[in-house]
């Protein structure tokens, strides 16, 4: 009778799993079921994928070596670092993070951001990944939306959101002071200039030369001017 044990029911690299128990890679002990995945390529918690399998925005570079577009997602904790595979979730945190990271993209995945916006003066190009309807920056009701006020350009641009419930005297969903910045392919929907000098309750520009194009306006209440 053939005594000796099935090979596969033997830990040989002594990490307290057999390849009977799923160890993928017997040879090395850093390799084992509910290892910690690194950003190697290999998969190291043998749960049949790698880093390398996930890149959500489909550009070659796996998420987890992905800071650039810097990631958001409001469904995800807070304290993340902006990579595909820990994105921070506001907004604001990803223009904030643009000259540390030296990435002047901010990408927007969908869900509703309660939060103020400010694009600080950088040329910063904020999207959402999946489109305005989706992707909807909430102002609560408590002041400008989008704030845009510092010698911005063309190249800072607000693209794809549903901008709304922005409530502030000037400007409820975006204030553009001095700045040139693009708006473009927004929902600015349901903001207000308050009181009787409330002035543009969609946007309102002082002393620039914005790009405003293809974006729909409605639902704005506003006492003078603007859209």
């Amino acid at each position: 009778t053939d005594t000796d044990p099935d090979p596969d029911t033997i830990d040989d690299d002594g990490d307290g799993y057999s390849e009977a128990e799923g160890d993928c890679d017997d040879t090395d002990a850093e390799i084992h079921p509910g290892a910690e995945e690194l950003c190697d390529g290999v998969d190291n918690d043998c749960d049949g994928l790698s880093d390398t399998d996930f890149d959500v925005d489909h550009d070659s570079v796996a998420d987890c070596a992905d800071f650039c577009p810097i990631f958001v997602d409001v469904s995800r904790p807070s304290g993340g670092t902006g990579y595909h595979d820990d994105p921070f979730n506001l907004i604001q945190d990803g223009i904030d993070a643009t000259v540390l990271m030296g990435c002047y993209e901010v990408e927007v995945d969908e869900g509703r951001y309660l939060e103020h916006i400010d694009t600080l003066g950088y040329p910063v190009h904020v999207y959402s990944r999946v489109g305005p309807s989706d992707t909807i920056i909430d102002g609560t009701s408590s002041g400008t939306v989008v704030t845009i006020d510092t010698g911005e350009e063309r190249d800072t641009i607000i693209e794809g959101f549903t901008i709304t419930f922005g409530l502030a005297d000037r400007g409820g969903g975006f204030n553009l002071v001095s700045t040139s910045p693009t708006i473009t392919g927004n929902i600015i929907e349901w903001n207000e200039a308050a009181g009787s000098l409330g002035i543009g309750a969609g946007i309102c520009s002082f002393y620039g030369d914005p790009l405003i194009e293809d974006n729909l306006f409605q639902f704005n209440d506003a006492c003078w001017g603007g859209v």
